[in-house]
């Protein structure tokens, strides 16, 4: 709706709200004073002669738009920004401005610009150089010239710390270009060809690869050498399609090539291997054990190594159809051990330092002593000497034969006539060598022969006083052996030829100092008290019988005092006087809990963990067992149960958890599972 102008409304100060959310007003509070909101926002502001953009606003002019009295601004508002900060501007310095015609792209390179552009460098192409502090242009093939000059000659080409070389990418650098000096920089390339050497800088200035890059093969030309030392005296040479030799130079007395083996062990024990050589064929074509390891030297230490030892065998391995293993070792006291025969030339000997053949050995095997032999004292039996190789001497015995004895049972050996042995035992008499008679012509302390052939049936032994022994042989080869004493107390003992041996005594004792052996064929140990069996043993296939044999008799077990402990009773019972104890087993805690109802009826286990009772072996039908179960001192151990358990409900008990208490559970078998009889939980168990 328009207004008159006697519609004009005068709104003495209040705010004039100009939209629809009514956060864009313009208001006339302060005397000669308008103010513009927008968006809630106090923007512009106008008072006498002045239009003021507010903190946060601004004004955009377009370009040409703005005019200053009557003079309009052309310059962009780019262009004014160059005049942003710039202080000291005079008129003549815009003068030498206005001379300046090029472009922003020309004077952005002048000022560093990155931006680049492709094109072809011709001759009539300029560079612009600082001559002297004056900028001058300078034709491409003025820098042609020089560059030539300098690439040719190259008095200035060096390498510094600020200098990058790049690399060269074709071409050689020919024999008249000289050293190469790139101070400690590198030199890479795929091959490097040596004419003459590679040298280092200075002696054992440099070394050949660094522990992080090390070299692979290294190629050695027939007779090639290794020259260690500043002067060359160990040297390693190539013996072509042999070996190597090491040598010294050195022609002094008493020079020579040594070769160690260390180790870098810092802490010896005994077995140890110090060092040690073996001996290989790894490319034989038949593979198996004929690559493996076939001979081999090792020093091996005989004990901890210590600032007072450092004892030390060398073992020498041999192999038939293995890795090789020690056959020979010679010991830190010099002691030589073979493992199997030691065998020497035809003809060889054996010695020590002073008689270096002390025993020599023909090619048929005689053995010849150098010196007398010394054998330990009973080493050699009589049977095995033979003195000179003699053979039995084909006739009686006379007082003149000599025979060797031990004199004095000193060790040292004499001769003695058989008169004298004669002499010696003067009260032995022989006669004809068909039978000879030997005489007492006292009392024979001691007789010791080794067949004795009795022609009679009677032999009557006498000691004390009427205490005899008569030992009688009757009728089909019985032997009878009858002892009487003073007192007519008399025992015997009969052997009839069939085996049957019978004792008739008041008491037999058998005394052994090792075991007595009853071996009964008939497979029957009888026992008999007056004539009566009242017990027998019986082998049934294997299997020991003990039954009593008289009808309604027990089996009684008794202790030292009397005290009846086991009664097997003929009612078909046992009877314990007291009671039965089955020791109480202590499983082993494992994943699986194992049990045997035979050994193990009464058994704990201590739960380490989350476990399961397996079956219990040994199962007899109507056998019982107890497990007690214990938790360990975390608790909260669980169980699961084999199927053969059998709980009430069909439903297993759930353990106590408390930490080292105990449940008890009781079974009993019937052929098939173990059924749960009783059960005791959260028990305290000590």
């Amino acid at each position: 709706m328009a207004l008159t102008k006697v519609q004009l409304v005068d709104l003495n100060a209040n705010e004039l709200i100009i939209d629809l959310d009514a956060d864009t007003s313009i208001t006339a509070d302060t005397d000669d004073q308008i103010d513009i909101k927008i968006a809630g926002a106090d923007d512009f502001r106008f008072t006498a002669n002045t239009f003021t953009a507010l903190s946060g606003s601004s004004i955009v002019v377009p370009d040409s738009g703005l005019t200053l009295g009557s003079t309009a601004v052309t310059s962009t508002a780019a262009e004014l920004n160059l005049l942003d900060g710039v202080s000291g501007l005079v008129q003549a310095d815009l003068t030498k401005l206005a001379a300046v015609d090029s472009t922003a792209t020309e004077l952005n390179i002048v000022d560093g610009g990155t931006s680049a552009t492709s094109t072809t460098v011709a001759d009539a192409d300029r560079v612009v150089l600082n001559d002297n502090g004056t900028m001058v242009q300078v034709a491409v093939t003025d820098l042609s010239a020089y560059f030539d000059d300098e690439i040719t000659a190259m008095p200035n080409l060096v390498t510094t710390a600020a200098t990058t070389v790049g690399a060269l990418d074709s071409g050689s650098i020919t024999s008249g270009f000289g050293a190469i000096d790139n101070g400690t920089s590198n030199i890479r390339s795929a091959t490097i060809t040596a004419e003459t050497a590679f040298v280092p800088d200075a002696a054992n200035g440099a070394s050949l690869g660094t522990t992080s890059l090390e070299f692979a093969d290294l190629y050695l030309h027939d007779g090639a050498q290794i020259l260690w030392g500043a002067d060359q005296d160990v040297l390693l040479t190539h013996v072509a399609d042999a070996g190597l030799t090491l040598k010294t130079s050195a022609t002094g007395d008493d020079t020579k090539a040594t070769l160690t083996l260390q180790t870098g062990e810092t802490d010896i024990a005994v077995n140890d291997v110090l060092g040690q050589l073996h001996f290989q064929a790894p490319d034989e074509g038949t593979g198996t054990d004929a690559i493996l390891v076939a001979a081999g030297i090792s020093a091996v230490a005989e004990g901890d190594f210590s600032s007072s030892n450092n004892a030390t065998k060398l073992s020498f391995k041999t192999a038939a159809s293995e890795t090789a293993t020690e056959k020979m070792s010679l010991s830190s006291a010099g002691l030589l051990t073979i493992a199997d025969d030691l065998v020497i030339k035809d003809g060889g000997t054996i010695g020590v330092a002073s008689d270096a053949d002390s025993i020599t050995i023909a090619a048929n095997g005689v053995v010849t002593f150098s010196q007398s032999p010394v054998f330990p004292d009973g080493s050699l039996a009589v049977v095995d000497l033979d003195i000179d190789g003699a053979t039995d001497i084909g006739a009686d015995l006379a007082d003149a034969d000599l025979l060797l004895v031990d004199d004095g049972a000193g060790g040292t050996n004499r001769k003695t006539a058989m008169s004298r042995i004669k002499t010696y035992v003067a009260d032995v008499t022989l006669t004809t060598a068909a039978q000879t008679n030997i005489t007492s012509l006292g009392t024979l302390s001691a007789l010791t022969v080794d067949d004795v052939a009795v022609n009679g049936k009677v032999i009557t032994m006498t000691g004390s006083t009427d205490d005899t022994a008569v030992l009688t042989v009757a009728t089909n080869g019985a032997l009878t052996l009858e002892t009487t004493d003073t007192a007519a107390a008399a025992a015997n003992i009969q052997i009839t030829a069939d085996g049957t041996f019978e004792v008739d005594g008041t008491t037999i004792t058998l005394d052994s100092a090792g075991d007595i052996v009853l071996d009964a064929g008939g497979n029957d140990f009888n026992f008999k008290a007056s004539g009566t069996e009242v017990l027998r043993i019986t082998n049934s296939s294997s299997d020991v019988v003990i039954k009593p044999t008289v009808d309604t008799k027990d089996i009684i077990f008794q202790q030292y005092d009397g005290t009846s402990i086991l009664e097997i009773n003929d009612g078909a019972y046992a009877k314990f006087t007291a009671a039965a104890i089955a020791p109480e087993a202590t499983l082993t805690d494992a994943s699986t809990v194992t049990i045997n109802a035979l050994t193990q009826s009464v058994s704990k286990v201590t739960l380490g963990g989350n476990r399961t009772i397996g079956l219990a072996s040994g199962g007899v039908s109507g056998a019982f067992i107890s497990i007690l179960v214990i938790q360990d001192g975390t608790g909260s151990r669980t169980v699961s149960w084999n199927a053969a358990y059998e709980f009430a409900a069909d439903t297993a008990p759930t353990l106590t958890t408390t930490a080292n208490k105990g449940d008890l559970f009781v079974f009993r078998y019937n052929g098939a599972k173990w059924l749960e009889v009783g059960r005791n939980l959260a028990l305290t168990l000590s």
